[in-house]
Formats: structure tokens, sequence, C-alpha cells
């Protein structure tokens, strides 16, 4: 058996690739897939130019970044401060370090959204102040101005 990564665990995979279930691709949409089984196997695949693993590696990218949409700021921005982390070290191989990128992207257009909104907030009362400041001395303290007393 040799040890294999997933996220910050390492766990032992068997050396004889054998066909997922249902409930093990699903499993893999939870965590970013490491779609080759060890290091050895995605060496070969590179060299025999077997690809059949394409379509998980396509389909996983998708799931991970529906999720953003339902992410604070806060929380997209401090994932992309880790993913970004990650990639800088150069530990992860090239297909999740791959996906781990698309879901940065992901993030990083998310936590862009927050601040065109708040901009846009922002903007939006500063201008409705000073389209009301040139009326405000005609307020009377009857409409709920300032009180002379």
């Amino acid at each position: 058996m040799t040890e294999q990564p997933i996220g910050d665990e390492t766990t032992e995979a068997p050396e004889t690739t054998e066909p997922q279930t249902p409930e093990a691709e699903a499993d893999d949409t939870q965590e970013a897939p490491d779609s080759a089984g060890t290091e050895d196997a995605a060496e070969g695949q590179a060299a025999t130019g077997d690809q059949n693993t394409t379509g998980e590696s396509a389909k996983a990218p998708k799931a991970a970044h529906t999720d953003v949409a339902g992410l604070s700021y806060e929380q997209a921005r401090e994932e992309l401060v880790g993913i970004v982390a990650t990639l800088e070290r150069g530990e992860r191989p090239l297909e999740e370090s791959m996906e781990l990128w698309e879901r940065g992207e992901a993030l990083a257009d998310h936590c862009a959204s927050w601040l065109d909104a708040a901009q846009q907030r922002i903007t939006e009362r500063v201008e409705s102040r000073q389209g009301t400041a040139g009326t405000a001395g005609t307020v009377s303290s009857a409409e709920g101005g300032p009180s002379a007393g």
C-alpha cells in the first residue's frame, strides 16, 4: 500500500486500481478528487495517454464552484488565502493543483462581486445624501428635523 494525500490527511490506498462504486464517486466530490489514485498511477497515465478520468475531473470543478455563491465575503476570502498558500507550497499533483486554482478563481470572482456590491451601496448612499443636502435646510422640526429646544 502507498500513502496518498487527501486534503490535509494522509490515507493508505491499495496498489491496484479498482472500479469506483457510485458511493465512492460521491465521496470524491466532497474533497478535491485525486482521480489518478497515486502519483505513480498519474505518471503511468501521462505516459500512456490514458485519460479515462477526464469526465470526473470535468464534473468536479463545476460541483466545487456551485457552493461558492452561498459563502460570505470573509468565508470566501479565507478559503482563497488557504488555496493560494497550498498552491505556493507546490506539494499537490498537477490535476489537484488545477482544480484548486479553478476553485480559487471562482472564490476570487465571488469576493470581487461582494466588493463591487458594497462599493455600489456606498456610492448610492453618498449620492443620496448629497441629493438631500441641498434641501436639508427646508425640513421643519415638525417633519422630523432638529428641534429648536
